[in-house]
């Protein structure tokens, strides 16, 4: 299922990075009357990068979020768009992606949690995919998509400037993709036709980070981290059922690993640059390098 791919490499974007490098929570002691609660903060972030599979032309992506951290809790909304790259024959037609997610977590006594949801539209029509498109288009313009997300993990201090975070995690996605009816016979001589099929995939994540705090203030970070997906349809293709001939989408479960390097660099009190490079190794679907670069704001 290559729409997963998009997903949970965007997944990476999402505050339980930000949450890890906060410095661990220490505890208040006790009061008569209540210390006053510091006033929130909020984050705007824009990013952008690329997805570069080794079969396919890179797919460039776009995201813009705003985060509120109050306390130990964040919540913060994003939307992201992901243009599809040209499938090789017999795949998903290419779609353009554009998605809005809701997010919500937080720190608490270094137990960190971390949720979302998101919703948007593939859209079949963005892309010249050559012959096989104009059926696809005048069949289906698009289709609704839906993913959520759960983690949690906690921070340990391994030096008073370096953290590490063990997460694990879960997440679902339902879509659909549109494909050319001969995917599943390669030698039809007739004009291929189009079939829409509903794709969905469970995915468990188990990730560890390692973040290093630089500088007056440790606004600096840089950090490393290895995740393991398994998931119950890492590629679908279509094939004929048995017992009707039907054609019926095919799953493919799969696991794979990712390696990934990411560094913060505060600009000044308010302004950071954040850079990421993602690599995984081991899919069924193909290896994927994810690059990314973006500004956050403070105010």
């Amino acid at each position: 299922m290559r729409a997963a791919r998009v997903s949970l490499a965007l997944l990476a974007t999402l505050p339980i990075r930000a949450v890890a490098q906060e410095a661990p929570a220490q505890e208040a002691p006790a009061q008569e009357t209540p210390a006053p609660q510091a006033p929130a903060v909020w984050v705007a972030n824009v990013t952008g990068g690329m997805i570069d599979r080794a079969d396919v032309p890179a797919s460039p992506y776009a995201t813009a979020a705003l985060t509120r951290y109050k306390g130990a809790t964040y919540l913060r909304g994003a939307f992201t768009a992901y243009r599809g790259a040209r499938e090789q024959p017999g795949g998903p037609a290419p779609a353009h992606y554009y998605i809005g997610s809701l997010g919500a977590g937080g720190n608490f006594g270094n137990w960190v949690v971390d949720a979302y949801a998101s919703y948007g539209r593939q859209d079949y029509g963005a892309i010249d995919a050559g012959p096989a498109q104009p059926t696809a288009a005048r069949m289906a313009k698009g289709t609704p998509y839906f993913a959520a997300g759960l983690r949690a993990g906690r921070i340990f201090t391994l030096t008073p400037h370096l953290y590490a975070t063990p997460t694990a995690g879960v997440q679902f996605i339902t879509t659909r993709s549109l494909r050319p009816s001969f995917a599943a016979d390669p030698f039809a001589q007739t004009a291929p036709g189009a079939v829409e099929t509903r794709e969905k995939a469970w995915t468990g994540i188990a990730s560890l980070r390692l973040d290093r705090a630089f500088g007056p203030g440790q606004q600096t970070f840089a950090g490393l981290s290895y995740t393991h997906y398994a998931s119950d349809n890492g590629l679908t293709a279509l094939a004929f059922a048995p017992a009707s001939g039907a054609l019926v989408a095919d799953a493919t479960p799969d696991g794979w690993d990712e390696l990934g390097a990411s560094a913060t660099i505060g600009l000044n009190a308010r302004l950071s640059l954040e850079g990421q490079a993602l690599r995984t190794f081991g899919a069924v679907s193909g290896d994927a390098t994810t690059l990314s670069l973006g500004l956050s704001l403070r105010f």
